[in-house]
């Protein structure tokens, strides 16, 4: 089992998740809420699955490839999965307009070339009163500055980590993608990290105190993944950031 950010999984067939934590994907459950339509895109092994389910959630999901753990999730949790790359599925075939009261994306807008696109693309499945769910780390976290600072970083690390990983946000960034895409972001949520580890390693550096009190005052330069809720908009008002 996992640590840190990701100690909300509890051991279990499915990978539980505790949602009192205060991981992401604790606070998207929190942000779902109960006895909603859901589209998760990007299943995983099915992490969200049972929790979502108990809060009286009916779930439809995307995913590449299943492996049999999210296989086995799959039937007991989901009403169906459909198989295949967003990007590529003709959405029309498988789902009406306004069908899903939340679309869920945790950790999958950097995973895309052209994210704005898609977030343009699932709008019409949204109902008249649903929103998404969107999960993205925060590349200009003081660890990743500090590994920038001290000549440790190496993109090829980050690949080798998360070889999907081919977009980087800030939170500025984060605002202009949702805007451009038609969405008014009504809450954003902060998973924090604390500063003065490396962000590949996790260890300790060896910083001066003046340097880290540098790197602390930055704005949210201790948030390492946002979590945000947003609704399709006509007239999107941008964050202000």
């Amino acid at each position: 089992m996992q640590s840190g950010i990701d100690s909300d999984l509890e051991e279990g067939p499915y990978y539980r998740i505790n949602p009192v934590k205060g991981s992401a994907r604790a606070r998207a459950i929190r942000l779902i809420g109960k006895n909603k339509r859901v589209l998760e895109i990007g299943t995983c092994r099915g992490f969200l699955a049972e929790p979502l389910a108990k809060l009286g959630n009916t779930i439809t999901g995307i995913e590449i490839d299943i492996d049999p753990v999210a296989g086995e999730c799959a039937e007991r949790y989901y009403e169906r999965i459909v198989t295949g790359e967003v990007k590529l599925l003709n959405l029309d075939q498988y789902f009406h307009t306004g069908e899903f009261d939340c679309i869920l994306l945790l950790d999958v807008l950097d995973r895309l070339t052209s994210p704005e696109n898609i977030l343009k693309k699932i709008r019409r499945y949204i109902s008249g009163h649903g929103f998404i769910v969107v999960s993205i780390p925060n590349f200009c976290h003081g660890n990743v500055i500090l590994d920038l600072m001290s000549g440790n970083f190496h993109s090829n690390r980050i690949i080798q980590q998360h070889p999907a990983k081919i977009r980087f946000f800030s939170l500025k960034s984060i605002a202009e993608l949702f805007s451009e895409a038609g969405y008014d972001i009504l809450e954003l949520e902060r998973v924090k990290r604390n500063v003065g580890l490396s962000a590949h390693t996790g260890t300790k550096e060896r910083i001066p105190d003046l340097i880290l009190s540098i790197l602390k005052e930055i704005p949210d330069s201790d948030s390492y993944e946002y979590v945000i809720k947003a609704r399709p908009a006509d007239n999107p008002i941008k964050l202000i950031v």
